[in-house]
């Protein structure tokens, strides 16, 4: 009988993204809120590895199931929170991800904004659709630097929020 290999969830697979789970490069971890309250917020904090000899690629993908804004901040004060493990994308890689990601820290500081808000429409109490928001998210992560995803629901009513965090520590 094989390995047992954890549930993970799905990506679509580029020709780089395969490259790096075939070297033991690729990682993810994922957040699920089953019922967010209107109003109510998802905090994430994401690390970059201090290595000059890496590259961090980040891509983040959110799934709702109403209404959500998303804002993502450059070197936030922060601190505590619970932290989330990466996972190698390679079950056979002894690899381990030197970047890091915490859930609902102490924020004192946001930061800096990237960009503008984006509200991902899954739609609102009296009518839920669900949505996603992926790629046009990914990024090269400067060295040693901690990013702020927010979610917040806009819906109205509770809701469903997935993050899904995906980075490729490549060398350089």
């Amino acid at each position: 009988m094989g390995e047992f290999i954890p549930p993970i969830s799905p990506i679509e697979t580029t020709t780089e993204e395969l490259r790096q789970i075939l070297l033991g490069n690729l990682y993810s971890a994922q957040h699920s809120n089953g019922a967010l309250a209107d109003t109510g917020t998802i905090e994430l904090v994401f690390t970059s590895v201090n290595d000059l000899t890496l590259d961090t690629f980040l891509s983040l993908s959110v799934f709702v199931g109403g209404n959500t804004t998303l804002e993502l901040f450059i070197g936030p004060a922060f601190s505590s929170g619970t932290p989330i493990t990466f996972l190698n994308r390679n079950s056979k890689s002894g690899n381990s991800a030197g970047a890091a990601l915490v859930l609902d820290p102490t924020i004192t500081d946001d930061g800096t904004q990237i960009g503008s808000t984006i509200t991902v429409a899954g739609g609102t109490k009296q009518n839920p659709i669900g949505a996603g928001f992926g790629s046009p998210s990914a990024f090269i992560a400067t060295d040693d630097t901690s990013y702020l995803v927010r979610l917040t629901n806009v819906s109205g009513g509770t809701t469903v929020v997935n993050a899904d965090v995906l980075i490729a520590e490549r060398p350089i």
